[in-house]
């Protein structure tokens, strides 16, 4: 039986989690909730995250990835993956982009397969609409499109990173699904 990690990476308002809810519903897979320190926004959805304090998110020691971005910090648990992993075969975890190698490292020589995916920005108006209609203030704004095209040049390194291009959602999931599908076809025996 193929195990198989998700790992969705992409700049803010890209939409990641929707394409993560509609893999995981048409693969039947689990959500693995990420951590982060960061105040909860009214846009956040039931178990996207956990919202913990700095002083316990420091105290917790079995981060299979943690990083701080905009001075709050995010991760992922690997006794988290592994416990969704264990009942569905199939996780999703949206990391950002500089968890893609820690990921194929940490999984590297296991039964456990891992495919990268990186939604590119969409262009910086769209960025913008989705951001305020989240509510992200003026200035963060600003700072979250600096980083996406940053994060988007830095992704394009990665090779064994999956690009995909933030045309519309349908086609994103579209592309997103072959991709699972040809991970798990060239896994099956025979």
């Amino acid at each position: 039986m193929l195990v198989l990690i998700i790992a969705i990476s992409g700049a803010s308002g890209a939409g990641k989690t929707t394409l993560q809810t509609r893999l995981l519903d048409h693969l039947m897979g689990g959500r693995v909730i990420s951590n982060t320190t960061r105040t909860r926004r009214e846009s956040d959805t039931a178990n996207e995250y956990r919202f913990l304090n700095r002083s316990d998110f420091l105290g917790i020691d079995d981060w299979l990835w943690m990083e701080e971005i905009h001075g709050n910090l995010y991760g992922t648990r690997k006794s988290d993956v592994d416990v969704v992993l264990r009942h569905k075969g199939i996780a999703s975890i949206i990391v950002v982009h500089q968890c893609h190698p820690i990921l194929k490292k940490a999984y590297d020589n296991s039964e456990v397969e891992v495919l990268c995916l990186h939604l590119l920005s969409p262009d910086e108006k769209r960025i913008r609409e989705r951001l305020v209609q989240r509510g992200d203030a003026l200035p963060n704004i600003e700072r979250r499109l600096i980083d996406c095209r940053d994060w988007d040049t830095e992704v394009r390194t990665l090779q064994f990173v999956h690009l995909v291009q933030a045309e519309s959602q349908e086609a994103v999931f579209q592309q997103c699904l072959r991709l699972v599908l040809d991970q798990v076809l060239s896994k099956r025996p025979g």
